[in-house]
């Protein structure tokens, strides 16, 4: 028979996987009344499991962030650079979702877990170039795929015109391209001027 710690933990891990559930779905707006029926508890039992709304939502932040990096490791490649980019900008051609990157202004603010998993997350997109490319030029070109990816997010995010929105993320891909196939040297040529 199960312990109660252990049910509690059960319990716990559902109601953190259907916030991450949530997130992953686009809402950012989690109401606890909703997320609680989802799981077949009551909005009163939440404090049981959680301190608060801010301490379930960063742990379902930082588990998405750590999800999207996972396949990165320590041995990360320019493909896996390539695909995390394709995904982020077809993310953001739909205005009703919230891309990954798009969060990070909320998880600046909130900073704890959720901030913590991001810095990781980034972290290895940038050690994912540096293997690829070496050293330094490879850290700046992670560095810029995440920076162009989030620009074109915030502004495709920002158009309502369908034309121009697909316009902002087709050139953002672009550069992403050329930052990734460009010779070693290019990317510290721009960041020196």
């Amino acid at each position: 028979m199960p312990s109660e710690s252990d049910h509690k933990q059960r319990t716990r891990e559902r109601i953190l996987s259907a916030a991450i559930d949530a997130l992953i779905e686009g809402r950012r707006a989690i109401r606890l009344g909703s997320l609680m029926r989802s799981v077949g508890l009551t909005h009163g039992a939440f404090y049981a499991y959680f301190r608060s709304k801010a301490e379930l939502l960063a742990r379902a932040e930082a588990a998405v962030v750590a999800a999207a990096g996972g396949p990165l490791g320590g041995n990360g490649s320019v493909g896996t650079l390539e695909r995390f980019a394709r995904e982020v900008l077809e993310e953001a051609r739909d205005p009703d979702r919230t891309p990954l990157l798009l969060a990070a202004a909320d998880l600046a603010r909130q900073g704890g877990l959720a901030c913590e998993a991001f810095s990781a997350l980034i972290g290895g997109y940038a050690q994912a170039a540096a293997a690829e490319f070496g050293g330094a030029d490879g850290r700046e070109r992670g560095y810029g795929v995440v920076a162009e990816l989030l620009g074109a997010a915030v502004l495709a995010r920002a158009c309502h015109d369908p034309d121009q929105r697909a316009a902002v993320l087709h050139a953002a891909h672009a550069t992403v391209q050329a930052l990734l196939s460009s010779p070693p040297g290019v990317t510290d040529k721009f960041s020196r001027q």
